[in-house]
């Protein structure tokens, strides 16, 4: 069902911008999203796993996203490139483990870590894949934010 004829206030929807569950979806913006509007207010509660899907299908048909898994595909499919990328991953991800358990990570292990970082910046589709991933997090941070207003509101009036 078009968003158009539910949500008069936002002229940008389109007839193409559809409903999946509760979340409509705007061409124009991928993230923008709107919570349907019932034809009775306040019949029938929000599902928040309907929104939640919502997203995650808006994450996957946005730029940001498809930008990412193609650069991801590339990165794969040159095998000198997947090594390298495995490579930086696996000190990572140990380094990542080490800090989680409190253990101490050894100036070696510091500077295996960084030299590791340069040889991926030298790369050019890797470097734009880390450059994607971090547009992802910044979208994917700020889609947090968002979702968890509801809680900063109850939880940080009790601070003040």
């Amino acid at each position: 069902m078009p968003c158009k004829e539910y949500v008069k206030e936002y002229p940008d929807f389109t007839d193409r911008d559809e409903f999946v569950g509760n979340v409509c979806y705007s061409g124009k913006e991928p993230f923008f999203l709107a919570v349907k509007l019932e034809k009775e207010v306040g019949k029938m509660g929000v599902n928040l796993y309907d929104v939640a899907y919502g997203v995650e299908k808006a994450i996957r048909e946005s730029d940001e996203f498809k930008q990412l898994k193609q650069l991801y595909d590339q990165v794969n499919n040159d095998q000198g490139a997947k090594k390298l990328f495995e490579s930086f991953r696996n000190i990572q991800l140990s380094l990542q483990q080490k800090q989680m358990m409190g253990e101490d990570i050894s100036q070696e292990e510091v500077e295996q870590a960084q030299r590791q970082v340069a040889l991926v910046q030298q790369h050019p589709t890797i470097a734009r894949l880390m450059e994607a991933e971090q547009r992802m997090s910044v979208v994917i941070g700020e889609l947090n934010q968002i979702m968890l207003k509801p809680l900063e509101e109850i939880y940080g009036s009790m601070q003040q």
